[in-house]
Protein backbone atom coordinates (compact mmCIF):
# COMPACT_ATOMS: atom_id res chain seq x y z
CA UNK A 1 0.00 0.00 0.00
CA UNK A 2 1.52 3.23 -1.01
CA UNK A 3 1.13 6.61 0.37
CA UNK A 4 -1.01 9.42 -1.27
CA UNK A 5 1.31 12.57 -2.41
CA UNK A 6 -1.05 14.19 0.33
CA UNK A 7 -0.05 12.85 3.49
CA UNK A 8 3.73 12.36 2.37
CA UNK A 9 3.74 16.75 2.15
CA UNK A 10 2.39 16.99 5.29
CA UNK A 11 5.02 15.04 7.03
CA UNK A 12 7.33 16.39 5.51
CA UNK A 13 6.75 19.77 5.86
CA UNK A 14 9.27 21.75 8.19
CA UNK A 15 7.55 23.40 11.38
CA UNK A 16 7.54 26.82 10.27
CA UNK A 17 8.38 30.07 12.78
CA UNK A 18 7.48 33.47 12.23
CA UNK A 19 10.69 35.87 12.68
CA UNK A 20 8.24 39.02 12.81
CA UNK A 21 5.00 40.60 14.29
CA UNK A 22 3.80 43.51 13.79
CA UNK A 23 0.44 44.36 15.79
CA UNK A 24 0.47 48.14 15.85
CA UNK A 25 -2.67 50.07 16.43
CA UNK A 26 -4.48 46.59 17.49
CA UNK A 27 -5.63 48.02 20.90
CA UNK A 28 -4.34 44.82 22.20
CA UNK A 29 -4.55 44.73 26.13
CA UNK A 30 -3.02 41.81 27.25
CA UNK A 31 -0.39 39.39 25.53
CA UNK A 32 -2.03 36.16 25.15
CA UNK A 33 -0.25 33.21 24.52
CA UNK A 34 0.44 31.93 21.12
CA UNK A 35 1.13 28.93 18.99
CA UNK A 36 4.32 27.43 19.16
CA UNK A 37 5.09 28.83 15.18
CA UNK A 38 5.27 32.28 17.43
CA UNK A 39 8.04 31.41 19.97
CA UNK A 40 10.97 31.83 17.79
CA UNK A 41 10.06 35.59 17.38
CA UNK A 42 12.84 38.18 16.80
CA UNK A 43 11.26 40.98 16.57
CA UNK A 44 7.93 42.38 17.88
CA UNK A 45 5.72 45.73 17.30
CA UNK A 46 3.21 46.35 19.98
CA UNK A 47 2.98 50.24 19.24
CA UNK A 48 0.07 52.45 19.60
CA UNK A 49 -1.93 49.48 21.81
CA UNK A 50 -3.50 48.89 25.42
CA UNK A 51 -0.63 47.58 26.53
CA UNK A 52 -0.53 48.05 30.24
CA UNK A 53 1.36 44.82 31.70
CA UNK A 54 4.57 42.79 29.63
CA UNK A 55 3.28 39.71 31.27
CA UNK A 56 3.01 37.18 28.26
CA UNK A 57 6.13 38.54 26.40
CA UNK A 58 8.31 36.06 28.21
CA UNK A 59 6.90 33.03 25.84
CA UNK A 60 9.37 34.86 23.42
CA UNK A 61 12.97 33.55 24.27
CA UNK A 62 14.46 34.98 20.81
CA UNK A 63 13.14 38.43 21.16
CA UNK A 64 16.05 41.05 19.45
CA UNK A 65 13.69 44.08 18.78
CA UNK A 66 11.03 45.14 21.45
CA UNK A 67 8.67 47.82 20.05
CA UNK A 68 6.33 48.95 22.21
CA UNK A 69 6.00 52.96 22.30
CA UNK A 70 2.71 54.41 22.94
CA UNK A 71 0.82 52.26 25.27
CA UNK A 72 -0.04 52.34 28.86
CA UNK A 73 3.14 50.96 30.38
CA UNK A 74 3.80 52.07 34.11
CA UNK A 75 5.41 49.66 36.11
CA UNK A 76 8.90 49.95 35.47
CA UNK A 77 9.45 46.15 36.67
CA UNK A 78 7.77 44.79 33.54
CA UNK A 79 10.86 45.54 32.13
CA UNK A 80 12.15 42.40 34.18
CA UNK A 81 9.26 39.92 32.10
CA UNK A 82 11.42 39.95 28.78
CA UNK A 83 13.43 36.69 29.13
CA UNK A 84 15.69 37.81 25.83
CA UNK A 85 17.41 40.38 27.85
CA UNK A 86 21.17 38.74 26.85
CA UNK A 87 19.91 39.48 22.90
CA UNK A 88 18.42 42.49 22.79
CA UNK A 89 19.62 45.04 20.85
CA UNK A 90 16.68 47.46 20.28
CA UNK A 91 14.00 48.20 22.73
CA UNK A 92 11.27 51.36 22.58
CA UNK A 93 9.21 52.21 25.14
CA UNK A 94 8.75 55.61 24.26
CA UNK A 95 5.49 57.08 24.90
CA UNK A 96 4.97 55.22 27.85
CA UNK A 97 4.01 56.40 31.63
CA UNK A 98 6.96 54.68 32.70
CA UNK A 99 8.89 57.24 31.04
CA UNK A 100 8.30 59.24 33.59
CA UNK A 101 9.41 56.73 36.95
CA UNK A 102 12.93 58.71 37.84
CA UNK A 103 14.57 55.08 37.81
CA UNK A 104 13.89 54.63 34.03
CA UNK A 105 17.46 55.86 32.82
CA UNK A 106 19.99 54.18 30.51
CA UNK A 107 21.59 52.38 33.67
CA UNK A 108 19.00 50.72 34.27
CA UNK A 109 18.85 48.75 30.72
CA UNK A 110 22.42 48.46 31.16
CA UNK A 111 22.26 46.48 34.20
CA UNK A 112 18.92 44.32 32.84
CA UNK A 113 20.23 44.03 29.09
CA UNK A 114 24.15 43.26 28.89
CA UNK A 115 26.10 42.96 26.47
Amino acid sequence: MSKSPENTNKTQLPQQFIKVLSFNYRTIKILDKLDLQYHRLEEIYLNHNLLESLTGIEQFKFLRIIEIKFNLIKDINEISKITSANIITHLNLFGNPVEKDYRFTFELFNKTFPK
